[in-house]
């Protein structure tokens, strides 16, 4: 089996991940929608989070429906207030990986 996975997932996590799909597509199409009447991009980030997205599925959606740069659409939802005490709390982690990665082995 390809991917990031060690081992297959089994049914349970087949299910669950068919049903992020389906979220992430569903609100893809929510925020297409959102665009097109000419709501600003940065409107759908609260929408996204209320349905249960993490960032990161949050900064995919926006970029299936828009044009702009990977890390400005990443920058858009991690600076947004809805997301402040999540990127607060993962701050520590963040910078410790950076440093690490600085580090030569």
């Amino acid at each position: 089996m390809s991917g990031m996975r060690d081992k297959p997932m089994g049914w349970p996590g087949v299910i669950e991940e068919a049903g992020r799909l389906a979220l992430r597509d569903k609100m893809m199409a929510e925020c297409r929608e959102r665009l097109s009447r000419g709501v600003a991009l940065e409107e759908s980030i609260v929408p996204l989070h209320d349905a249960g997205l993490s960032i990161t599925e949050s900064v995919w959606v926006l970029a299936h429906v828009s044009v702009l740069p990977l890390k400005d659409l990443k920058m858009l939802t991690t600076a947004h207030p809805i997301w402040r005490s999540m990127v607060e709390a993962t701050e520590p982690l963040h910078d410790e990986l950076e440093r690490a990665a600085e580090t030569p082995l």
